[in-house]
């Protein structure tokens, strides 16, 4: 059975501690305190304030004189000058907010022992457990649909619980926080002035036994048998009407205070579960010892060695359960936050600091978040992306207009908010990275690929279109006739220009074409699977041959910049110019070799010079390892995930609490056991040798497959393909021979292609697959 249980010995002293639940629109980060517990607690549409437009006057000749300068070498100009115009007005975006924070002040009458609490990941509810004296006390929290935070109160002794309970938040969001209703408070404010961001919260009790009464905003509960909270609040964000809001609230309210916990709970695990359980992850336990005494956080502890360890004694320590749990956490982080409305945020929902930057950071760690959703199984959770992607296209077509002159297409930046602002975010080189739309508008053919669901292919396409169209204006010529943009940068990455001087603005660079190579192509392929002509796409199949090829430098490493410059040294420059590896399929071992070979040397020559080993980068070079079929390696940064940036409750603390690197690490581990690249689908590509047996169920692959696996001594033992779609199937397997196909008790003969085993399949059958 797979890991699925979050547990510690101690109540959470901070958000790092802290268990997360959430239904998508409500998030709640439990602190499990015996006597005086605490909820943080957030919404998705909370955000600082109304809706900004802030393109800047002078950024249509400020684009041009910074691309005239570049021309002419002039590159510390061109960057003072794109930075004076291009930048937003003012140059900082909305950020996502915290909202209010439940208190219980229980009545104990004692100090709590034998304290335990949890996170059950097969089932999304947390619990928190003691004794006081001969008193056995319990609550078990979940947040779920319509009901939002239900927490249930037990005891083992009639008449056994006390308590007071009540919302606080910012003195200066809130407009009342009293009585409303029988056993109820309701808590009203809003954000941003008159045409801001209003917002309700509701709270309710219903006790068994005992007395409930209100007292201000206080609920109080004496000598209860039993007792159910329910929490539940919105904003007006999306139907612009907090009268109508408020009573939506009230009903879910009411609702909930119609139903047992039991009946909750049920409904919330089937929801849940009919996600959660599509995939299941089994490594054989390598730990070498007994860890089920063990607290999560201390087999974090226990895996990072101590200063007395070496490396290589430290690369003994091992806990594949606890990669499975890491895994399985990071699935459950998805489906929580990512369900309802609002995309993922960088910190999914949950946020405790008034003084965060927290937005959608769109240059990787949005898409990351999502790069496991698909093969997964976790369809719907990639809903409300689209949703988001559209919006940003919608008021990126006035950003391409306003800021660049275009009056046909669409164009992001490197942030967003919750209205989809498109314009240049903060104040820094990176923040004018234009290709961040172009970047997103791939997931729409990607997820076609996993579906092959031609409606849905067809409603999206002319937003790809839409975001083409841009680049196809936007894009200039260079002395060699080829189209690159400019001006741009290789995000987080700096280099030293021919005085000597370190810069980041440039022309083409290297990530601009191998993304829009990907976009170009993917709606060159969209109009022969629709069965429709578009002159359009006639341009862009002429336009993709004139994008920069991708390059070996001078080091044998892949070229990062239009010139094969010398990079400057920081310790947080991220690989962007290994987009065309992971997660496009630009780059692959099987098809181009040589460029495979170079992509390795820019990993090694990237990972001497230091960083890449915690947070989002760590994770995206653990899939960047998986695709060059380096087991071992992918599995070290794995490792440096767990030991170096994760903090006790599993989520990713760097550079601060963010769930990017965790979604980033449950792709990167499919990556290891799953790949769909090039048209073909690789079993087991990068096992590393700590993982030498276990089983897979459930993955999908491009083609409308789903995917189960088992494997010993580090071997492929057998294998079950279901097809969904009666797609041809091509499968490569590395370093392992198929032995026989077989469906429906008969042989299937396949053919050999480039190395690839190749069948015709019907939809709806299984083939199995014996080593």
């Amino acid at each position: 059975m797979s890991e699925s249980i979050l547990k510690y010995k101690a109540p959470a002293k901070d958000i790092n501690e802290a268990i997360p639940i959430g239904n998508g629109i409500i998030g709640g980060m439990i602190y499990g305190k015996p006597a005086e517990e605490l909820i943080r607690l957030n919404i998705d549409s909370f955000w600082s304030g109304q809706q900004l437009y802030r393109i800047n006057a002078d950024a249509f000749d400020g684009i041009r004189e910074a691309r005239n300068l570049i021309d002419n070498g002039d590159i510390v100009s061109a960057e003072k000058k794109a930075l004076e115009t291009m930048q937003g007005t003012p140059s900082g975006m909305r950020r996502y907010m915290p909202f209010l924070e439940l208190h219980i002040s229980c009545l104990i009458d004692g100090k709590a022992k034998n304290y335990a609490r949890g996170l059950n990941l097969e089932t999304s509810v947390s619990s928190v457990c003691f004794d006081v004296g001969d008193r056995y006390f319990q609550r078990d929290y979940i947040c779920t649909g319509d009901e939002g935070i239900i927490i249930n109160f037990s005891c083992n002794e009639y008449g056994g619980i006390s308590f007071d309970t009540w919302l606080d938040g910012k003195e200066e969001f809130c407009s009342s926080n009293s009585a409303y209703g029988k056993n109820s408070v309701m808590y009203t404010g809003g954000i941003g002035g008159a045409q801001g961001i209003n917002f309700v919260a509701c709270l309710a009790v219903k006790a068994v036994g005992g007395k409930v009464r209100i007292s201000g905003n206080r609920i109080s509960v004496r000598n209860a048998d039993s007792v159910m909270i329910a929490f539940n609040a919105d904003s007006d964000v999306y139907t612009k009407d907090i009268k109508e809001t408020v009573r939506r609230i009230v009903e879910c309210i009411g609702d909930a205070m119609d139903m047992k916990f039991e009946e909750i709970a049920e409904d919330h695990i089937s929801l849940y579960q009919s996600i959660y359980n599509r995939v299941e992850l089994s490594l054989e336990d390598n730990s070498k010892e007994n860890l089920d005494a063990m607290a999560t956080d201390e087999r974090l502890i226990r895996l990072k060695g101590d200063r007395l360890d070496s490396k290589e004694c430290t690369r003994l320590i091992n806990d594949n359960k606890l990669v499975e749990l890491y895994f399985n956490f990071g699935r459950y982080l998805m489906i929580t936050s990512g369900i309802a409305t609002s995309p993922i945020n960088l910190c999914g929902l949950w946020n405790d600091r008034y003084d965060s930057q927290y937005r959608y950071l769109l240059s990787g760690s949005l898409q990351m978040c999502y790069w496991s959703a698909d093969v997964c199984g976790a369809e719907e959770c990639l809903y409300p992306l689209f949703s988001f992607i559209k919006r940003i296209a919608e008021t990126g077509e006035q950003t391409a207009k306003k800021m660049y002159g275009i009056s046909e297409g669409s164009v992001c930046h490197t942030a967003s908010d919750l209205w989809g602002d498109s314009a240049p975010q903060g104040t820094s080189p990176d923040s004018l990275w234009c290709m961040c739309l172009a970047w997103l508008a791939t997931h729409f053919f990607e997820h076609y690929e996993y579906t092959m669901n031609r409606d849905f292919l067809e409603n999206q396409y002319m937003i790809m279109k839409n975001v083409a169209m841009f680049f196809v204006n936007y894009l200039i010529e260079d002395e060699n006739g080829r189209l690159v943009v400019s001006p741009s940068v290789s995000p987080t990455s700096a280099y030293i220009a021919e005085d000597g001087s370190k810069v980041h603005l440039c022309k083409g660079a290297a990530v601009d074409s191998q993304i829009l190579r990907v976009l170009f192509n993917d709606i060159i392929k969209s109009c022969d699977i629709l069965g429709f002509y578009d002159e359009f796409v006639e341009e862009l199949k002429s336009l993709v041959a004139r994008l920069p090829e991708i390059e070996i430098g001078k080091y044998g490493q892949i070229k990062e910049w239009y010139n094969d410059c010398d990079e400057a040294k920081s310790p947080d420059r991220l690989l962007y110019h290994l987009f065309a590896l992971y997660p496009s399929d630009l780059i692959t071992p099987a098809k181009t070799p040589k460029l495979a070979d170079a992509a390795r040397t820019t990993l090694i020559r990237r990972l001497i010079h230091g960083g890449l080993d915690k947070g989002f980068g760590c994770a995206w070079t653990a899939g960047m390892w998986a695709r060059l079929y380096d087991g071992n390696m992918f599995y070290e940064n794995i490792k440096n995930l767990l030991t170096r940036s994760t903090a006790p409750n599993l989520i990713n603390t760097y550079p601060d609490f963010r769930i990017d690197a965790n979604m980033g690490a449950v792709a990167a581990i499919a990556e290891s056991l799953l790949q769909c690249t090039g048209g073909e689908i690789i079993l087991l590509p990068a096992l590393p040798q700590e993982w030498n047996k276990g089983s897979v169920s459930g993955l999908r692959a491009k083609g409308g497959f789903e995917v189960s696996m088992e494997w010993n001594n580090g071997k492929l033992t057998g294998a079950e393909i279901i097809s969904n779609a009666g797609e041809e199937c091509r499968l490569r397997l590395i370093d392992h021979i198929a032995v026989s196909i077989i469906s429906d008790d008969e042989d299937i003969n396949p053919r050999i292609e480039n190395g690839a085993v190749v069948f015709n399949t019907t939809k709806g059958t299984t083939y199995t697959i014996r080593c």
